[in-house]
C-alpha cells in the first residue's frame, strides 16, 4: 500500500472498517438477546445470588465494545494506513 493513501484506498479501507463494525454491533446485539434468554430461564439477572454471569452477557459487552471501536476508528478524521518502517 502506497503512503499517504489515495482517497479511494481511503473511503475503501474506512467503509470495510465500518462494515465489521456494524457486524460485530449485530453480533453484541445477538449475543444479548441469547443472555435475556438465558436469564429468563433461569428466573433470575445473572450474576445476581448464585448465579455466575453466562457466556453471553461476557460476549454482548465485548462485541459491543468491540464495535464501537471499530466504528470509532472507522469515522475518526486520521488516517487509517499505518506508515511502515524503512
Amino acid at each position: 500500500m502506497r503512503w499517504p493513501p489515495t482517497p479511494i484506498q481511503s473511503r475503501v479501507e474506512r467503509l470495510t472498517i465500518g462494515l465489521l463494525g456494524a457486524s460485530l454491533l449485530a453480533s453484541a446485539a445477538l449475543a444479548a438477546s441469547l443472555a435475556r434468554d438465558h436469564m429468563a430461564l433461569h428466573g433470575v439477572i445473572c450474576g445476581v445470588a448464585e448465579v455466575p454471569h453466562c457466556g453471553w452477557c461476557y460476549a454482548a459487552a465485548a462485541l459491543a465494545v468491540a464495535g464501537l471501536a471499530t466504528l470509532g476508528v472507522a469515522l475518526s478524521p486520521t488516517a487509517v494506513a499505518i506508515e511502515r518502517s524503512r
